[in-house]
Order: C-alpha cells, then sequence, then structure tokens
C-alpha cells in the first residue's frame, strides 16, 4: 500500500507528525483518490 506504518499514518491524523508532498502522493494512490480529496475538509 502506502509504505508508512499505522503509528506514523495516526500521528499524521492526529496533527503529531508532519510529512512531505511526495508521502501525500503515495498515501492517495493507496486509497484510489486523487491528492485533492486529502485537502477537501481544509
Amino acid at each position: 500500500m502506502s509504505g508508512m506504518n499505522k503509528g506514523y499514518l495516526c500521528d499524521l491524523e492526529n496533527g503529531k507528525a508532519n510529512t512531505t508532498v511526495e508521502k501525500l502522493v503515495r498515501l492517495a494512490d493507496a486509497l484510489g483518490v486523487p491528492l485533492s480529496r486529502i485537502f477537501e475538509d481544509f
């Protein structure tokens, strides 16, 4: 999938970790959604 561990994803979701655009692209690809979808709630 994304190659990121659950702990990192949990921290990212809770605002306790920073990420890169490359990791966001990998996450969007793993979820099967466009990158813009990740930012829709902001």
